[in-house]
């Protein structure tokens, strides 16, 4: 397992999204990074409901599938408990914006079980995403914080988990 991998999911760390970070913005050719979170809906509920075990699976399995979806395109990071993060300087805005939604799609395709908060009517585990254009003397923890909010804003305002938002900078 490489420096910096999570033990769990295999994934980077935040540490080695903070070695990486500032060399892609060295690059002469970057004018910024795209840069997609994504945040597990409600995960505390699967804990408690399907146990620890359940839960390790499904970080590992959402893992797994970033990893199918972005190949060499992207790096995916496990930036928190359950938080995600997506990184690509090679990808156009828009190309990156149409992964992170196929990312999302195949979570929720995986039908992982989820019961839990009785206000939601959903069964299976879903993500929440958010998306940007992180401009190049940014920091990661500013543009991973922001779309953190973004997301806790969309769900603390009501509207149901599994949004996807894509914004034109951080």
């Amino acid at each position: 397992m490489p420096h910096g991998a999570d033990a769990l999911t295999g994934l980077p760390t935040r540490e080695a999204l903070g070695f990486d970070w500032p060399g892609l913005h060295r690059m002469p050719a970057t004018s910024g990074a795209c840069v997609a979170v994504f945040d597990i809906d409600a995960f505390v509920y699967v804990n408690d409901q399907f146990g620890w075990l359940a839960a390790d699976h499904a970080l590992q399995a959402i893992a797994t599938v970033m990893q199918q979806q972005i190949g060499h395109r992207a790096r995916a990071y496990r930036v928190a408990g359950d938080e995600f993060l997506l990184l690509s300087t090679q990808l156009p805005y828009d190309d990156f914006v149409a992964l992170a939604r196929s990312i999302q799609l195949a979570v929720h395709g995986l039908g992982l079980p989820y019961r839990g908060n009785p206000h939601q009517t959903r069964d299976r585990v879903t993500v929440s995403v958010a998306v940007t254009r992180a401009a190049p003397q940014a920091q990661w923890q500013e543009v991973w914080a922001a779309l953190i909010d973004r997301i806790d804003d969309e769900k603390r305002s009501g509207r149901c988990a599994a949004r996807f938002q894509a914004f034109c900078s951080a």
